[in-house]
């Protein structure tokens, strides 16, 4: 029931053409061809077999269309990424309602994303169709319990729909490189959702609150023109945080110290001010963090220097800076593995006050205008009597 002719035979024919002798073998469940270097086009005599529930192709030079017989297949899940497929993906295999998975990720695929509503819903859960010529906008897919979606790099052009958030199921969801644009929904967060790739996108507004993401891994939010200040709390899970080029401001949350799970946190240029809090250190959990090109302030922590890699360039941090500083800026490069820091910092150093400016003069009637003015007083009083002496003198009688 299974027929695996994978890269075990690839060494021994490497080029081969595609093995049409397997639409004969009716019996057939699982056909795995994976990296088989195997070239040519899927024949359609594949929909000859009646039971074919895996097939799995992927990493080959397979050439062509996706032929549409495979629609006639009782497929669970469709795997043929990294080829050189060509055209748009048939109907008929959206049409199939066991598949559950489709992967054609790195192909030249093209088209739009099929609707699905209740009257024609699928068990539908995995879509991997990143690198692809994929365009259009973004089915809203509120009738299918997605677990994984993969449209990296594609043209996609449209905002993030609310109906993912009934996938109560969803894992994944990539959406780095694509047009997506809008703000992102808060009840994305409030589903098991285990990695969320929005890099590059363009999207704007405030991130939501992640703390009820339970499941939360990895968020990667690169790139994005995302603002207002950081949520306070973190999930528990959280391994690894990417929010760098966007346009946060306030100040790093220091109830993020408690987070046993983080490793990675990238803050880097941001608009973030304050001073880097010590309780970030708590944990000891963090082996990377990247705070570059913020408008941070004050004595560094010294438990920075716990933390494996790290870069706090181009901030406003008081000198002095700790001894484990590197300064050479060609090893700033992430993954850090190494701690970056400017020679420039703040001089903060205590200077004695300069005296204080001598006190004005005294605005009443100055003392020694007084005493002048006494003193002429009183050579004008003997002034007086002498001359009265003198008069009696002269003309008193002889």
């Amino acid at each position: 029931r299974t027929l695996s002719l994978s890269s075990v035979f690839s060494l021994l024919a490497p080029d081969a053409p595609f093995p049409e002798m397997v639409c004969d073998l009716l019996w057939l469940e699982d056909l795995n061809l994976n990296r088989g270097n195997y070239v040519g086009t899927v024949p359609s005599c594949l929909g000859k077999l009646t039971r074919l529930q895996y097939f799995s192709a992927w990493l080959n030079g397979l050439t062509g269309t996706i032929p549409s017989e495979l629609g006639l297949c009782p497929l669970q899940a469709l795997k043929l990424s990294s080829n050189y497929f060509e055209g748009t993906i048939p109907d008929e295999l959206w049409r199939i309602p066991t598949l559950r998975g489709i992967e054609l990720a790195n192909t030249s695929i093209r088209g739009t994303l099929p609707t699905f509503g209740r009257d024609n819903a699928t068990a539908l859960s995995v879509i991997q169709l990143g690198g692809t010529g994929i365009y259009g906008t973004l089915p809203s897919w509120d009738d299918l319990q997605l677990s994984h979606v993969g449209l990296s790099g594609t043209d996609i052009t449209s905002t993030i729909p609310e109906g993912y958030c009934n996938s109560v199921g969803l894992r994944t969801l990539d959406l780095y490189a694509t047009n997506i644009y809008g703000t992102i929904p808060d009840c994305i967060f409030l589903t098991l959702v285990e990695e969320v790739n929005l890099l590059g996108t363009n999207l704007w507004g405030t991130l939501p609150d992640l703390y009820p993401a339970e499941k939360l891994i990895l968020l990667t939010a690169t790139s994005t023109s995302l603002e207002g200040t950081l949520p306070k709390l973190l999930p528990a899970a959280l391994s690894q945080l990417f929010l760098d080029d966007c346009q946060f401001t306030g100040t790093i949350p220091e109830q993020w110290g408690t987070s046993q799970a983080l490793r990675i946190l990238d803050l880097s240029d941001n608009k973030l001010n304050g001073t880097i809090p010590e309780q970030l250190f708590a944990s000891g959990s963090l082996k990377s963090l990247d705070l570059a090109r913020n408008l941070l302030t004050g004595v560094v922590p010294g438990d920075l220097c716990s933390v494996e890699g790290f870069n706090v360039r181009e901030n406003k941090l008081f000198c002095p800076l700790p001894d484990c500083c590197d300064y050479d800026v060609q090893k700033c490069t992430y993954p850090y593995s190494n701690q970056c820091c400017s020679r420039e910092c703040v001089d903060v150093t205590i200077v004695r006050p300069p005296p204080s400016p001598p006190a004005p003069p005294d605005r009443g009637f100055p003392v020694v205008l007084v005493a002048v003015m006494a003193s002429l007083l009183l050579l004008a009083v003997l002034f007086v009597i002498a001359t009265g002496v003198v008069a009696w003198r002269c003309g008193g009688p002889r």
